[in-house]
């Protein structure tokens, strides 16, 4: 990986999987689900207004869904 991973707002982060294929399943609290259809990966986005998605949970997030951190970052 060459660029490091950034520090997003959980908006941003939900713009980015949409853009990758990962559609909304449903939320429980502040805790929404994505899952791609093809793959069937999904994972959970916690979303805590002026709170930000850390790095360490960015890079969980991705090994989860199996997406490409130099990928992600071409979406942003």
């Amino acid at each position: 990986m060459g660029r490091r991973l950034p520090i997003l707002k959980a908006k941003e982060l939900i713009r980015v999987l949409r853009a990758l294929g990962f559609i909304f399943m449903r939320q429980k609290g502040s805790h929404a689900f994505y899952q791609h259809p093809v793959t069937g990966k999904s994972t959970v986005v916690s979303i805590h207004p002026g709170e930000d998605i850390d790095r360490s949970l960015l890079k969980a997030i991705l090994q989860e869904t199996n997406v490409d951190p130099e990928e992600f970052l071409k979406y942003l």
